[in-house]
């Protein structure tokens, strides 16, 4: 009789790892389940966070074979934990949602990249940040520019009347204007115009960009080359607002040219990926230590004197708006990097 209670009880047991066992196999998020510190089943997300390669298998072997775990005791407990998963070259850190399984030395372990989980909170909190800034704005948009209006319009007339005076009102009148661009921008941010989507080809958009920034770059020297990954290229069809394109990629070149001063080369990199097209500006400027490269795009945060800190921000805008990524990379002593990375429709060849 006690020998048929306990093989009741054993079934029962075995037939409980199973049906978990099973539950771990149908999560879409990396999962694994351990028994005695050992792995008796994973998931497909699982093998793949694990690097589990072909007919290689983790059953049988220790979990901590390929995990470390961040705690006192470096063992499993119920919660929220840290760990680092060990590849043969390298290392990942990673959240572990652990749950025990009732009655045994039994855990389901739920995986994900630290830096997965840091970058969504980033961009909810980017996302929080932005709207904040946009309520603000137009509240101290409108305050402003109905006063700047004013004085403008009074100091035109001390030009006109007083010429002693002249050079200060010119001073406070420029001093005005850029205000006035300020609050201009902080509209942009507050009030973005919705996008006007044609069809349009993405390598006109960028000659005629460059044909207009190459006098401004020829006064101090520079040369803006164009370059392709692929010289067969003749058209590359994107789904744009032309003109919101076009504001993005002069400010590129006016920042990267005013990077460099005098004298250089500006590259324009043109390459296609799957499904999107990749455009960098490179240029050769003094670069960016790691401490300001952070601080770029944040609200009034500007690497120039004059100003605003508010064209990375918009442009950045308008590139997700475009259903694109804005990525800026930078080297103190090697110049900045402006990659941006579009969607495209078609890809027309010379024949």
């Amino acid at each position: 009789m006690v020998i048929l209670s306990g093989l009741i009880v054993f079934v029962h047991k075995i037939s409980q790892i199973v049906t978990y066992t099973n539950i771990v196999k149908t999560l879409t998020v990396p999962a694994v389940m351990i028994r005695n510190e050992k792995i008796i089943s994973y998931n497909q997300a699982g093998a793949e966070l694990l690097h589990v390669e072909g007919t290689e298998t983790l059953t049988g072997t220790s979990v901590f074979n390929v995990l470390t775990i961040h705690n006192e005791n470096s063992t499993f407990e119920q919660g929220r934990l840290c760990g680092t998963i060990r590849h043969p070259d390298s290392e990942l850190e990673v959240e572990l949602n652990v749950c025990k399984i009732n009655g045994q030395n039994s855990y389901i372990i739920l995986l994900q990249e630290l830096s997965e989980t840091q970058q969504q909170l980033e961009k909810l909190q980017h996302v929080d940040q932005l709207s904040i800034i946009g309520e603000l704005a137009a509240g101290v948009a409108h305050e402003i520019r109905n006063p700047i209006t004013s004085l403008k319009g009074f100091l035109q007339l001390l030009e006109q009347n007083n010429s002693s005076q002249t050079s200060y009102v010119g001073i406070m009148l420029s001093e005005i204007e850029r205000i006035n661009a300020i609050v201009g921008e902080l509209l942009l941010i507050a009030k973005p115009r919705g996008l006007m989507l044609k069809e349009k080809n993405l390598i006109q958009v960028l000659n005629t960009v460059v044909t207009l920034m190459t006098t401004q770059a020829i006064i101090h020297n520079i040369q803006i080359k164009m370059s392709f990954s692929d010289s067969s290229i003749r058209e590359i069809i994107v789904n744009c607002d032309e003109n919101k394109l076009k504001q993005v990629f002069i400010n590129i070149i006016k920042n990267a040219i005013e990077a460099m001063k005098t004298e250089g080369e500006i590259t324009v990199a043109i390459e296609e990926k799957k499904d999107v097209v990749t455009v960098s500006v490179q240029d050769q400027g003094e670069g960016m230590s790691e401490e300001r490269l952070a601080q770029l795009g944040k609200t009034f945060f500007t690497t120039k004197q004059g100003g605003t800190g508010l064209g990375v921000m918009i442009s950045s805008k308008i590139v997700e708006d475009h259903d694109g990524q804005f990525l800026i990379e930078s080297e103190l002593g090697k110049g900045t990097k402006i990659s941006i990375t579009l969607p495209y429709k078609e890809i027309k060849r010379m024949a």
